[in-house]
């Protein structure tokens, strides 16, 4: 499953979980990457490090010398 937004600088958007329902039982699609494009055209990713389930899964970019970097907020 793939979900792909454009957000501006200075913007946020929070991505809703993704419910799998698999008949008598659902599960929540796992973030497994975040990817975000620089104004190079470089592509710059992010693995996010859990334990477990959480709701909230904090991802902050930021202008970094050459492009953008990534870093995980812990909520």
């Amino acid at each position: 499953m793939t979900e792909t937004l454009t957000v501006q600088p200075g913007q946020a958007h929070l991505f809703a979980a993704k419910e799998l329902n698999m008949g008598s039982w659902t599960a929540v699609a796992p973030v497994l990457r975040v990817q975000v494009d620089g104004p190079s055209g470089k592509s710059h990713s992010l693995t996010p490090q859990v334990g477990g389930i959480v709701p909230v899964l904090g991802v902050t970019a930021t202008d970094a010398a050459g492009g953008v970097s990534l870093s995980q907020q812990q909520h």
